[in-house]
């Protein structure tokens, strides 16, 4: 299952690399509520299995001017690697909207991020595209490369906090 999982993802990347500068963002108003719990309707029996409660905090009247389709590639990468990964006890999403950008925060209440799986995403943010994880590993930073590539097409931007045994945050910047 983990190999044909990476081999999706693999595909996946692959294709959005092949579509740089062809995939065309098209933005329309969407409720971010309603985008999360698409996004947690398709994760909900992964995240039952591993007892992982799905807190989606954000208003009904939240709407954001975004590509749907790219922005749910990007929830579900980071929300299936949360539970696949890391089995966090619980995943809350809220936003906030600033004076250019609006933003969503996945927050996990999990063991934090190892250092190297940081490190492999500094790396990915700052253009290595060719990171793979060590053998035996856990992660191979796809995922975050697809979101990396996706959220530039947005013309937004993510980060993610984390410490050991504390859990993690991913913010992701999305322009107004």
């Amino acid at each position: 299952a983990s190999e044909r999982t990476y081999s999706n993802a693999q595909n996946l990347l692959n294709w959005v690399k092949q579509q740089d500068g062809h995939i065309r963002a098209v933005p329309a108003h969407a409720v971010v509520n309603l985008l999360i719990e698409d996004a947690f309707d398709r994760i909900r029996p992964q995240a039952v299995s591993h007892g992982t409660r799905l807190l989606n905090e954000i208003p009904l009247d939240d709407v954001i001017l975004v590509d749907s389709a790219l922005l749910s590639i990007v929830l579900n990468n980071l929300l299936i690697n949360a539970i696949a990964n890391t089995r966090v006890p619980e995943i809350r999403i809220t936003s906030r909207s600033h004076a250019h950008h609006s933003e969503l925060r996945i927050t996990d209440n999990g063991p934090g991020l190892p250092e190297a799986v940081m490190t492999r995403i500094q790396r990915i943010k700052a253009g290595d595209h060719t990171v793979r994880g060590e053998h035996g590993g856990s992660s191979s930073g796809l995922g975050f490369m697809i979101v990396e590539h996706i959220m530039n097409v947005l013309g937004g931007a993510f980060e993610v906090e984390s410490a050991n045994g504390s859990g993690t945050t991913i913010l992701l910047r999305l322009p107004l």
